[in-house]
Protein backbone atom coordinates (compact mmCIF):
# COMPACT_ATOMS: atom_id res chain seq x y z
CA UNK A 1 0.00 0.00 0.00
CA UNK A 2 1.39 3.81 -0.72
CA UNK A 3 0.24 5.90 1.71
CA UNK A 4 0.82 9.69 0.37
CA UNK A 5 0.56 13.30 2.20
CA UNK A 6 -1.02 16.05 0.66
CA UNK A 7 0.04 19.50 0.94
CA UNK A 8 3.48 20.14 -0.64
CA UNK A 9 3.82 16.32 -1.51
CA UNK A 10 0.40 16.37 -4.25
CA UNK A 11 -0.18 20.10 -4.45
CA UNK A 12 2.35 22.68 -4.75
CA UNK A 13 0.81 24.63 -1.18
CA UNK A 14 3.64 27.35 -1.69
CA UNK A 15 1.86 28.56 -4.68
CA UNK A 16 -1.49 28.17 -3.36
CA UNK A 17 -0.40 30.36 -0.39
CA UNK A 18 1.42 32.49 -2.56
CA UNK A 19 -1.58 33.56 -4.38
CA UNK A 20 -3.83 33.65 -1.12
CA UNK A 21 -1.17 36.58 -0.03
CA UNK A 22 -2.01 38.35 -3.35
CA UNK A 23 -5.51 38.08 -3.05
CA UNK A 24 -4.65 39.90 0.42
CA UNK A 25 -2.56 42.16 -0.40
CA UNK A 26 -5.43 43.12 -2.89
CA UNK A 27 -7.36 44.12 0.42
CA UNK A 28 -4.73 46.00 1.99
CA UNK A 29 -3.19 43.36 3.95
CA UNK A 30 0.59 43.25 3.06
CA UNK A 31 2.98 39.97 3.57
CA UNK A 32 3.86 41.09 7.24
CA UNK A 33 0.25 41.38 8.48
CA UNK A 34 -0.71 38.59 6.30
CA UNK A 35 1.32 36.33 8.50
CA UNK A 36 0.59 37.87 11.90
CA UNK A 37 -3.02 37.29 10.85
CA UNK A 38 -2.10 33.47 10.18
CA UNK A 39 -0.36 33.15 13.86
CA UNK A 40 -3.30 34.85 15.28
CA UNK A 41 -5.75 32.44 13.51
CA UNK A 42 -3.65 29.43 14.36
CA UNK A 43 -3.36 30.40 17.83
CA UNK A 44 -7.18 30.39 18.14
CA UNK A 45 -8.16 27.42 16.36
CA UNK A 46 -5.26 25.39 15.69
CA UNK A 47 -4.44 23.72 12.77
CA UNK A 48 -7.23 21.02 12.72
CA UNK A 49 -9.71 23.97 12.16
CA UNK A 50 -8.08 26.60 10.06
CA UNK A 51 -9.92 27.58 7.39
CA UNK A 52 -10.44 31.18 5.73
CA UNK A 53 -13.34 31.77 8.20
CA UNK A 54 -10.42 32.25 11.00
CA UNK A 55 -8.07 33.87 8.73
CA UNK A 56 -10.36 36.17 8.02
CA UNK A 57 -11.10 37.01 11.96
CA UNK A 58 -7.67 37.38 12.40
CA UNK A 59 -7.28 39.92 8.94
CA UNK A 60 -10.34 41.98 10.49
CA UNK A 61 -8.27 42.20 13.75
CA UNK A 62 -5.20 43.18 11.56
CA UNK A 63 -7.41 45.58 10.04
CA UNK A 64 -10.91 46.57 11.07
CA UNK A 65 -13.64 46.53 8.26
CA UNK A 66 -12.15 44.48 6.20
CA UNK A 67 -14.27 43.80 3.04
CA UNK A 68 -15.60 40.14 3.30
CA UNK A 69 -15.42 39.75 -0.22
CA UNK A 70 -11.84 38.45 0.07
CA UNK A 71 -13.19 35.37 1.94
CA UNK A 72 -15.14 34.40 -2.40
CA UNK A 73 -11.69 35.65 -3.38
CA UNK A 74 -10.06 32.86 -0.87
CA UNK A 75 -12.42 30.18 -2.09
CA UNK A 76 -11.51 30.65 -5.73
CA UNK A 77 -7.87 30.62 -4.90
CA UNK A 78 -9.00 27.17 -2.83
CA UNK A 79 -10.90 25.83 -6.03
CA UNK A 80 -7.86 26.37 -8.45
CA UNK A 81 -5.86 23.29 -8.60
CA UNK A 82 -2.55 23.76 -7.48
CA UNK A 83 -0.91 20.45 -8.98
CA UNK A 84 3.26 19.70 -8.71
CA UNK A 85 3.78 18.50 -12.44
CA UNK A 86 4.64 15.21 -11.64
CA UNK A 87 1.49 14.68 -9.13
CA UNK A 88 -0.99 13.14 -12.08
CA UNK A 89 2.09 11.16 -13.84
CA UNK A 90 2.61 9.63 -10.43
CA UNK A 91 -0.67 9.14 -9.33
CA UNK A 92 -1.77 7.20 -12.65
CA UNK A 93 1.09 4.41 -12.51
CA UNK A 94 -0.74 3.36 -9.25
CA UNK A 95 -4.17 1.50 -9.35
CA UNK A 96 -6.70 3.25 -7.04
CA UNK A 97 -6.37 0.20 -4.77
CA UNK A 98 -3.11 0.77 -3.90
CA UNK A 99 -3.32 4.39 -2.66
CA UNK A 100 -4.45 5.97 0.56
CA UNK A 101 -4.12 9.87 1.03
CA UNK A 102 -3.59 10.83 4.14
CA UNK A 103 -3.36 14.51 5.30
CA UNK A 104 -3.76 16.96 8.47
CA UNK A 105 -5.85 19.98 9.03
CA UNK A 106 -9.19 21.03 9.11
CA UNK A 107 -11.60 18.72 7.51
CA UNK A 108 -13.62 21.44 5.66
CA UNK A 109 -10.10 22.85 4.04
CA UNK A 110 -8.60 19.95 3.50
CA UNK A 111 -11.88 18.38 1.63
CA UNK A 112 -12.28 21.42 -0.39
CA UNK A 113 -8.66 20.94 -1.64
CA UNK A 114 -9.38 17.30 -2.78
CA UNK A 115 -12.08 17.82 -4.13
CA UNK A 116 -10.53 20.62 -6.43
CA UNK A 117 -8.03 18.07 -7.57
CA UNK A 118 -10.66 15.68 -8.11
CA UNK A 119 -8.13 13.28 -5.93
CA UNK A 120 -11.35 10.74 -5.13
CA UNK A 121 -10.75 9.54 -7.98
CA UNK A 122 -7.35 8.08 -7.53
CA UNK A 123 -7.40 7.08 -4.04
CA UNK A 124 -9.34 3.81 -2.20
CA UNK A 125 -9.37 5.85 0.66
CA UNK A 126 -9.20 9.72 2.13
CA UNK A 127 -7.92 10.30 5.61
CA UNK A 128 -7.97 13.59 7.28
CA UNK A 129 -6.79 12.85 10.43
CA UNK A 130 -4.10 14.61 13.14
CA UNK A 131 -0.21 14.66 13.18
CA UNK A 132 1.29 12.37 13.70
CA UNK A 133 0.17 10.67 11.04
CA UNK A 134 1.59 7.32 11.52
CA UNK A 135 -0.76 7.00 14.68
CA UNK A 136 -3.88 7.20 12.47
CA UNK A 137 -2.20 4.35 10.01
CA UNK A 138 -2.65 0.38 10.50
CA UNK A 139 -0.17 -0.59 7.38
CA UNK A 140 -0.99 -3.10 4.74
CA UNK A 141 2.56 -3.96 3.55
CA UNK A 142 4.54 -3.71 1.76
CA UNK A 143 4.08 -0.02 2.63
CA UNK A 144 5.36 3.16 1.66
CA UNK A 145 4.67 6.34 3.05
CA UNK A 146 5.27 9.74 1.09
CA UNK A 147 5.14 13.09 2.35
CA UNK A 148 7.16 16.18 2.47
CA UNK A 149 7.48 16.83 6.74
CA UNK A 150 10.42 15.33 8.24
CA UNK A 151 8.57 15.30 11.43
CA UNK A 152 6.09 13.39 10.00
CA UNK A 153 8.72 10.95 8.37
CA UNK A 154 10.50 10.21 11.71
CA UNK A 155 7.62 9.63 13.62
CA UNK A 156 6.71 6.85 10.72
CA UNK A 157 10.12 5.34 10.95
CA UNK A 158 9.74 5.14 14.68
CA UNK A 159 6.51 3.52 14.90
CA UNK A 160 6.12 1.59 11.93
CA UNK A 161 9.77 1.31 11.06
CA UNK A 162 9.01 -1.41 8.36
CA UNK A 163 7.11 1.21 6.42
CA UNK A 164 9.78 2.43 3.34
CA UNK A 165 9.89 6.04 3.62
CA UNK A 166 10.29 8.83 1.09
CA UNK A 167 10.80 12.77 2.10
CA UNK A 168 9.71 14.71 -0.76
CA UNK A 169 11.27 17.57 -1.21
CA UNK A 170 9.33 20.42 -3.03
Amino acid sequence: MIYVDLDCTLIDSAKRLQDEMEVAAHYGINGTLYWKAIELALEKCGIGNFGYDALFEACEIIKPGLDNRILSDWQRVVETPHFFPDTLAFLGRFPRSCLVLVTTGSSEFQRAKIATHNLEDYFSEIRIVPSPKCQHINPVYPAVYIDDSPREIDAMKVLHPRVFCIHKIF
